[in-house]
């Protein structure tokens, strides 16, 4: 099985080293590089994709350049870590099928409704 290839960015230097630090310990994980920017990420010619991305998060919202870069390569998983050590959050696309049954007048406005609540409890999209 190929190693899980994983790239980080936009985490303070000491926060960094430490997650470098766990995933050299792993033979099953690689790193792709030390680290680059957003716009390096965004680059449509760019050699290598990762597996998991591991960003530096601050607040609750993840960076703005991870919806991009998460529509365009759906396999992609981001990881955020808060810079201030109080959590991590998994960001990944999941496709999601929900089967409805014959369909109705009823059971298409049940249809909806649900799609609608689902996401307004966090179901679909991104912070």
């Amino acid at each position: 099985m190929a190693p899980i290839q994983v790239l980080i960015t936009g985490m303070p230097q000491l926060l960094a080293d430490i997650v470098r630090g766990t995933i050299r310990q792993h033979p099953d994980l690689r790193l792709l590089e030390e680290s680059c920017g957003a716009e390096d990420l965004l680059r449509a010619d760019r050699p290598e994709i990762p597996d998991v991305l591991i960003v530096g998060l601050e607040g609750t919202a993840i960076p703005a350049f991870c919806g991009p870069l998460l529509y365009g390569n759906p396999g992609l998983k981001v990881l955020a870590v808060s810079v201030t050590g109080e959590g991590t959050a998994l960001y990944e696309l999941r496709p999601h099928r929900v089967a409805i049954g014959n369909v109705t007048p009823d059971g298409l406005v049940d249809a909806i409704r649900g799609s609608c609540r689902a996401r307004a409890v966090g179901g679909a999209g991104l912070e």
